[in-house]
This record gives structure tokens, C-alpha cells and sequence, in this order.
């Protein structure tokens, strides 16, 4: 299947975009180990980096590379040995947490006035979920933290540490829609788009709380997650459609 472009990405796909900012290796997203995605400051620094060697258009080999002594290991396994044999794993560097986000572990280097929607976003590359409002308002950013939805933009990054993390990319299980995704497109519970990642996890985070809920009580739950496009009535069906 051939991956559409985005708009916004320079043409790019999202594969591609996260392979130019070294957050792609051979093939898979970074993020089951140490330090990656781990990066900081004005300029994009990636703490994993590859050496891609290709033999034929099909067998790729790939490098792992320590961003501390720049030692080269075949597997990502072996890198993360190295770490924390040799160099005290995350904790012994200043600003390095840890993320569990959507059953995977990764580590980011953050700012103490990093806000979790700008590291999810701009250095792990989760996008799914939006940055509008940036005051708490909107509920676009809407993450889902430890069993609660929660405003990403209003959680700086370092109060995140240790915690376990669902996106709007860990619904779909091997390329099939959850029934709450598929509820939302079967209900025309969309229409730009825009907050619907966050509705599909405000509404995750009902359902796993009360399986069975009423309307009033889909209304109130969901009352702090904005559709400008006034899609809240087919919203709520969606919901209700997914219990």
C-alpha cells in the first residue's frame, strides 16, 4: 500500500519525514529502547543514529550508534546493553525521561519547560493528537496519561516521567480500526478532523471508566473536547455506538 503525503510535510510521507529526522530505523519508528527519539535545544539532535548499508533494493543492513562514544552495534538490544552498562542508562544524563507510549518504551532529552504535547509532537513525532490553544481550552491536545485524558499542553514534559502514555496511534491493532475509530467514520462523527484524535481518546478514556454509559453522561465527559465544526451530536452517537 503506498503511504499518502501529508500537507505540511514538504511532500513528504510520515515515513519518510521521520527517516530524515532520525527517528526511522531500517524500516521501524524509533522507540523500544534508550535514547531514542531523545533529542533538544534550538537544533534537532538525534540520539540514535544509522549507518544504512544496501545491498540489493531489498536487504538493508543497519547500524546502531552510541551518541555518547559513537560505538556501533547490529541491534538495538546490544546499544541499550551498552548504555546502561556504560554509561548509567537515562538517569545519569541531565534531562533524559522515559515514556511508555502506546506499550513502547522511549526516551526524550527535554527542557524543564517543555510541555508533553511539544515533546510528543515536535521530538518523538506522535502528531496525532493537536496543539491549538495551547492554554488548556480547546482539549485537541488530549493524551491519555496513566488510565486519564489529560491536556497535554498544560503537563510539562518532566511531570510525564515514568508514565504510561496512549495515543490516537496505538488504537488500530495490525492496520484494523478499533470499534471506537470505526464508530466515529460509521457515525460521521468527523468533519475537518482536526480534534477528532482527541475525541477518540477522550472518548477511550469514558468507555474504559464506564463501559455503559448515558447520553448525559457521554454529553458531560465529552464537553471539554471542542468541534468547531459542530459535529457534537453525531459524536455522541459515535459513542454510543461504541459501548
Amino acid at each position: 500500500m503506498t503511504e499518502k503525503k501529508k500537507n505540511g510535510s514538504g511532500g513528504k510521507t510520515r515515513r519518510e519525514f521521520l527517516k530524515d529526522a532520525g527517528l526511522l530505523v531500517g524500516g521501524t519508528a524509533i522507540g523500544s529502547t534508550v535514547l531514542l527519539a531523545a533529542c533538544g535545544g534550538t537544533e534537532t539532535e538525534t540520539v540514535t543514529n544509522t549507518v544504512t548499508r544496501t545491498q540489493t533494493t531489498t536487504v538493508t543492513e543497519s547500524k546502531f550508534v552510541c551518541p555518547i562514544d559513537g560505538m556501533e552495534f547490529d541491534s538495538l538490544a546490544a546499544l541499550q546493553d551498552h548504555f546502561e552498562t556504560e554509561h548509567g542508562g537515562p538517569g545519569a544524563i541531565e534531562g533524559l525521561v522515559t515514556y511508555f507510549i502506546n506499550g513502547d518504551p522511549f526516551v526524550a532529552k527535554v527542557e524543564d519547560n517543555w510541555t508533553l504535547a511539544y515533546v510528543l509532537r515536535n521530538k518523538i513525532g506522535f502528531t496525532g493528537s493537536k496543539r491549538a490553544c495551547d492554554t488548556g481550552d480547546c482539549g485537541l491536545c488530549t493524551v491519555i496519561v496513566n488510565d486519564r485524558p489529560i491536556l497535554s499542553c498544560m503537563m510539562l514534559a518532566v511531570e510525564a516521567n515514568g508514565a504510561n502514555i496512549e495515543t490516537v496511534e496505538g488504537l488500530a491493532n495490525d492496520g484494523e480500526l478499533s470499534k471506537l475509530q470505526q464508530a466515529f467514520i460509521d457515525n460521521d462523527a468527523m468533519q475537518c478532523g482536526f480534534c477528532t484524535p482527541a475525541q477518540i481518546l477522550t472518548a477511550k478514556a469514558l468507555l474504559d471508566f464506564n463501559a455503559n454509559p448515558s447520553t448525559d453522561e457521554i454529553k458531560e465527559f465529552m464537553a471539554g473536547t471542542l468541534c468547531r465544526c459542530g459535529a457534537h451530536p453525531n459524536i455522541v452517537k459515535a459513542v454510543m455506538a461504541a459501548k
